[in-house]
């Protein structure tokens, strides 16, 4: 929401418009997939649940790559039926790094965690924006 007030995000545009290195497939034409649908889990794709536990930290793979390797189906129209996706939350994470220039866990840090004196919060350095290997 902060890239919403700066201007840097529009809640309402199509999500591809800020994606660098992939796209979301137009399932519906003429209703994209949009921030304001991954932020209320309203975006309309498949559950999935694939790549979401690892034994060992080196089977863990980049978000992005997890994000432009397992696009999901898009099961509803957006807007249509709230589920919760993790797709869609990582997805929001992807998009946040695409218009800032920074990795996800750097803009975290920087402009959530220690601006709310959160010294006990992080995500790790070996974990940080990674999924399960395929």
């Amino acid at each position: 929401m902060q890239l919403v007030e700066e201007g840097k995000i529009d809640l309402d545009a199509d999500v591809n418009t800020y994606l660098k290195d992939f796209s979301i497939p137009d399932t519906y034409p003429g209703q994209p997939v949009t921030m304001r649908h991954l932020l209320t889990h309203s975006a309309g794709f498949e559950d999935q649940t694939i790549h979401q536990t690892v034994a060992e930290v080196e089977d863990l793979y980049p978000f992005r790559t997890y994000c432009k390797e397992n696009i999901p189906a898009r099961v509803y129209p957006p807007g249509t039926v709230i589920s919760y996706s993790n797709y869609g939350t990582t997805l929001a994470a992807v998009v946040v790094e695409d218009v800032t220039g920074v990795p996800f866990e750097q803009y975290l840090n920087e402009h959530i965690l220690s601006p709310l004196s959160m010294t006990k919060t992080s995500l790790s350095d070996t974990m940080a924006g990674r999924f399960p290997l395929r």
